[in-house]
């Protein structure tokens, strides 16, 4: 374990992302990357050098080999993987060459770290760690044109890269850095860099460093907008914008038009929006997992609570529905009863006036109206 005042830089990122570039201008500003005889070699791949640890190198393929994976195959790693007993080699002898570092200020670049990360903690606990940010198109179509993979494959690896950054780690312990930043104000982003990371340079060195990069690095750039419409998987999006947000305000000016977009993106991120080959376990997802199902169990008792007050509210409107239907029928079937009477009442009214006994009577009351008359006009005249 380093000296607890020693300042120790992890720089990782998903391959592609300027890890390289970035690592030296670091190095330019004072940061010990070891011995020039440990450095990887350059290679057409890589022409102005990797700026790698060879032995940083060794020990994670050696920790991804073991977990049967690879840099583009990320493994399925288990609970507590980085005590495995299967890998305390690679503890004791990684000890070893971290002891070897007397330098205040010193580091280590590989982007294996981004999917190894959990083992240097748990070997350096204070260290801090760089998250070297590149748009995940630009990302893959670097890859593609070097024939490493398609794009879709590209843009996966990213997403697995970049989960596993943010799952294990918190945003006081990391800091991200953007690829394109260097090439619009190169300057700016490296003196916010050395300040975010606890480094102090001279303008000077900055000035001499920031001329090391080179445009012809940068091969292409992307826009949100183009690589929604180039990925199928949302959570790669809530996943770059979550990084994005923390990678300066360079990064707000170059998606100044876009940005209200990446900052709802970015809100929606949780560790579910992760893209993991595995139940990727040590990181807290499965506790997030399950304080989220929690939450949601607790909102639908909430919602069947008030199902339930419904269903009874229901139940009562249906039997005031039923009684005011029973009183209805009640009353239609006096009403057809009173109607009924009625009917019997005409019917036999009819059957009275259309009878022989009822012509009798009003024949006789014709004949006795008009006697009186006729007495009546009599008794006038005299």
């Amino acid at each position: 374990m380093p000296e607890s005042s020693q300042l120790v830089i992890c720089v990782a990122g998903m391959h592609r992302s300027g890890t390289s570039m970035i690592a030296r201008l670091l190095n330019l500003c004072g940061l010990d990357l070891g011995d020039e005889k440990d450095m990887m070699p350059a290679s057409p791949a890589n022409p102005e050098g990797y700026w790698e640890h060879i032995w940083f190198n060794y020990y994670n393929n050696q920790i991804l080999e073991f977990f049967r994976g690879a840099w583009d195959m990320v493994p399925v790693y288990h609970e507590n993987w980085q005590n495995t007993p299967g890998i305390h080699w690679i503890r004791r002898e990684a000890g070893e060459l971290v002891k070897r570092f007397t330098s205040p200020v010193w580091g280590w670049k590989d982007p294996r770290n981004s999917i190894t990360l959990q083992f240097w903690k748990m070997l350096i606990p204070q260290m801090k760690t760089l998250v070297c940010l590149r748009n995940p198109l630009d990302v893959a179509n670097s890859l593609n044109k070097r024939g490493s993979s398609s794009i879709l494959f590209g843009l996966q690896l990213w997403w697995q890269y970049n989960s596993m950054l943010l799952l294990n780690t918190e945003p006081h312990e990391r800091t991200v850095t953007h690829f394109d930043t260097y090439f619009r104000d190169g300057r700016r982003e490296l003196n916010r860099l050395v300040g975010a990371l606890g480094m102090t340079a001279s303008e000077s060195a900055i000035e001499e460093a920031v001329k090391t990069s080179k445009d012809s690095l940068r091969h292409s750039v992307t826009t949100i907008d183009t690589l929604a419409k180039a990925t199928p998987w949302e959570g790669l999006m809530e996943t770059y914008c979550r990084l994005l947000v923390e990678a300066g305000d360079q990064c707000q000016e170059m998606h100044a038009e876009e940005w209200e977009r990446v900052q709802e993106l970015a809100a929606r991120w949780t560790p579910l929006s992760c893209c993991l080959p595995t139940a990727a376990t040590g990181h807290g997802l499965h506790s997030e997992v399950a304080r989220l199902r929690r939450e949601l169990e607790m909102q639908a008792a909430k919602w069947q609570e008030q199902v339930n007050m419904l269903r009874e509210e229901i139940a009562e409107l249906n039997a005031d529905n039923h009684r005011l239907v029973a009183a209805m029928d009640q009353i239609t079937a006096q009403r057809d009863e009173a109607m009924a009477h009625m009917q019997h009442l005409a019917n036999e009214n009819a059957a009275i006036k259309n009878s022989k006994t009822w012509r009798l009577i009003t024949r006789a009351g014709s004949f006795g109206i008009k006697a009186g008359l006729v007495r009546n006009v009599a008794k006038t005249q005299a």
